[in-house]
């Protein structure tokens, strides 16, 4: 029987009355339904079928003692070479915000722009040129061939290697933790982690308690069943973000696939032509040893490591000091029909009927 590896929340709860499914919606109160959840270590059952796309795996435990600044540099050799190797340009999607800013600080301090200009492409949209004004005037608009973001659908044609930003946001903590910061009331996140805590937040914003712990009970479990240790509130969000979204996020790209290109969304292709920077063993694993960077008390300080690197290239210190992270995908995926799911033979589901995709077993029974 086949199951999902991706999947539109609002495509099941818009079309299905069963009880456990509309108990299961009110997760997405909390958490917004761009992205369905899928939790890494199999334990939190949903009304869904689902599976682990093996390279959405939890990584092994072992020791690393790359920093963040080594990990940037090891991808982007990696990427430069796959250039190389396949003869393709990489296609990096550049939206002026931290993630994507970085991206290209990791090869123009790495290479030359003589081999660069051989190897990447940018592809970009105007809200790109006002986020980060002064690294668009010097680096991107004298420099490369641009790629204009609307026209992201047709690039799954194996023209280009696509290099997103996706997965530093799970790297280092969750957009939950900045509704906290400004609602916490006066309980820190660098604060002991206690469930009562983190149930009065999550309880706000979804209003039922029987959900509200549902939720926080498959984050613990998976916590245990990983061996991750939730110490402080701050890991409580890192982890359930670093556990929960990395599948949806490693495929939502894939939503926008044109019809007429869907016989690409395959696994061959995608080892190849999609390749998301921050998705490595390694930086998975920087991610889980550093749990300090968890820890901010103003949004501003998030991604802080990101920043202080983009900052040793560029000496923008108005970026360094002021930029926020903020969504940037909203630009590429606003007003598009959207794939509602991609199945565990990697084949696209245009459209789902959740009678089609439903486990009985779950947790909402």
């Amino acid at each position: 029987m086949k199951s999902l590896y991706y999947f539109n929340p609002l495509a099941i709860v818009n079309k299905s009355l069963r009880k456990d499914v509309q108990e299961w919606a009110k997760l997405y109160g909390l958490i917004g339904h761009a992205v369905g959840m899928t939790d890494r270590t199999e334990q939190f059952k949903q009304p869904v079928r689902q599976s682990i796309f093996p390279d959405c795996a939890l990584p092994a435990l072992v020791d690393s003692n790359l920093t963040y600044s080594e990990c940037c540099d090891r991808r982007a050799e990696e990427l430069y070479k796959l250039s190389e190797t396949t003869g393709k340009p990489l296609g990096i999607m550049w939206s002026g915000g931290i993630d994507s800013t970085l991206i290209m600080v990791s090869f123009l301090r790495k290479y030359s722009l003589a081999d660069l200009q051989q190897r990447i492409k940018v592809i970009i949209s105007a809200e790109s040129r006002t986020e980060n004004p002064e690294f668009y005037k010097n680096y991107i608009l004298p420099n490369f061939e641009f790629v204009n973001s609307e026209h992201t659908p047709w690039l799954f044609d194996g023209s280009m290697i696509i290099v997103t930003g996706e997965f530093n946001d799970q790297l280092f903590g969750s957009d939950l933790m900045k509704v906290y910061i400004a609602n916490n009331g006066g309980v820190s996140l660098s604060s002991p982690y206690k469930r009562d805590t983190v149930f009065v937040y999550i309880n706000r914003k979804i209003n039922d308690e029987k959900v509200s712990n549902t939720l926080i009970n498959a984050v613990e479990v998976a916590a245990v069943k990983y061996g991750i240790v939730m110490e402080k509130i701050s890991d409580f969000f890192w982890w359930y973000n670093f556990c929960f979204k990395w599948q949806g996020v490693y495929f939502r790209m894939y939503a926008l696939t044109a019809p007429k290109l869907f016989s690409n969304v395959n696994p061959e292709w995608n080892s190849i032509h999609m390749q998301h920077f921050y998705h490595t063993d390694y930086f998975q694993l920087w991610s889980i040893y550093h749990p300090e960077v968890r820890i901010i008390t103003d949004w501003k300080n998030y991604k802080m490591e990101a920043k202080i690197d983009i900052f040793k290239f560029d000496k923008n210190y108005e970026y360094f000091k002021n930029k926020i992270k903020r969504a940037s995908l909203y630009t590429v995926f606003g007003q598009r029909t959207l794939l509602d799911g991609v199945d565990d033979t990697f084949t696209p589901v245009p459209i789902i009927n959740p009678e089609e995709w439903y486990n009985p077993v779950n947790d909402f029974k």
